[in-house]
């Protein structure tokens, strides 16, 4: 077993999308620095193994399902994870979708699956999961974008990038409206990285699933090769690293910034 830190003793965390990619990432770092975590996700089995893998190293994990595009999912998710421990002190917003659809063939069905998820979920959180905020005094939460909102995204879909640019807006909005409650509101936009796109479908088999990675990683290694200056795509524990500061003490007076952790991107050329 891991020494298990205590950075965040005391807090309990909500983590969307804590079934695979950065928000298992952030879930465990988040474990592994004290906090209790209840891990939220559509993905069942993948979501319980993200809390087995927190409970091997130590840490103390809840799983709750959440479908994010249904309020009454969220709700009632956001209900069944507080019961657990009586406190939400950390919510971390992460889940998403994406679309292989283009500016030219995406129908209003795809431009709103991506929505409802996307951006439309992120408010359902929002509401759903304020009063328990509130309640917590000194609450702190973290909304993952993407490099995607500023960069108009070269991978995604139209949707993609629209929701991602809508979720730093929506940030910055909480931010100002928490204040008055002692709660801090920061969003981070990962740069290029295979897992924000979702290759864990669990509608899809094994085989798909694995195609699907194989495709998008190579996409990005060559896009983070010739566009971040740092030379690789952003790992999951890039992230995990940047949410710890903005929900540790060593951020206590930051509130509604966008971080990029891209590996340079937009300094690319300059």
């Amino acid at each position: 077993m891991e020494n298990i830190g205590k950075r965040l003793k005391g807090d309990v965390a909500l983590v969307t999308g804590a079934a695979s990619g950065l928000d298992r990432a952030i879930a465990l770092r988040l474990a592994k620095n004290g906090a209790v975590v209840v891990c939220a996700d559509i993905n069942d089995a993948g979501n319980e193994k993200t809390a087995e893998e927190i409970r091997a190293i130590g840490g103390k994990a809840y799983t709750v399902h959440m479908n994010i595009a249904d309020r009454a999912s969220v709700k009632a998710a956001i209900e069944k994870a507080y019961s657990y421990e009586k406190r939400i002190s950390i919510f971390v917003n992460g889940a998403g979708i994406a679309t292989d659809a283009t500016l030219d063939n995406c129908d209003d069905e795809e431009w709103f699956r991506v929505l409802n998820v996307n951006l439309t979920g992120y408010f359902y959180c929002a509401q759903e999961i304020a009063p328990y905020l509130k309640e917590a005094n000194g609450a702190r939460v973290v909304m993952l974008s993407s490099s995607s909102a500023k960069s108009g995204g070269s991978k995604g879909g139209p949707p993609y990038a629209a929701s991602k640019g809508g979720v730093i807006s929506l940030s910055r909005h909480c931010a100002r409206y928490w204040a008055q409650y002692n709660i801090r509101c920061n969003c981070i936009c990962p740069g290029f990285n295979p897992t924000n796109l979702g290759s864990d479908d669990p509608t899809l088999s094994e085989e798909e699933n694995s195609r699907i990675r194989e495709e998008t990683h190579a996409f990005f290694n060559e896009k983070a090769k010739k566009n971040a200056p740092l030379g690789r795509t952003c790992l999951p524990e890039d992230i995990a690293g940047a949410v710890m500061f903005l929900v540790s003490d060593e951020s206590a007076y930051v509130t509604g910034i966008t971080l990029d952790v891209t590996g340079g991107e937009y300094i690319y050329n300059c």
